[in-house]
């Protein structure tokens, strides 16, 4: 069975047509993909600036306690607990 020239000139135009509107759709799908990259990649900065915060906060508490427990009497205190 043979097709006429129309068909095949219809059929390819449909394919082309088809191919277009999938091209556009995968355009679409990266874009937004892209913008949620972003995004994350926002969201992620921000946690770790959140985190760098804390533990700053962390060092600056354990600064005191450790000279509070590094005194004379720490020191006492683990010399008795040695001896037992």
């Amino acid at each position: 069975m043979k097709r006429s020239f129309k068909s095949l000139v219809v059929g390819a135009c449909k394919q082309l047509l088809g191919n277009n509107q999938r091209i556009r759709a995968l355009e679409s799908e990266r874009l937004n993909l892209l913008l949620e990259i972003d995004e994350l990649k926002r969201v992620a900065d921000i946690k770790a600036k959140v985190l760098e915060s804390e533990i700053s906060m962390h060092r600056v508490e354990v600064k005191p306690l450790l000279v509070l427990l590094s005194g004379e009497d720490f020191g006492a205190d683990l010399g008795q607990k040695e001896k037992r």
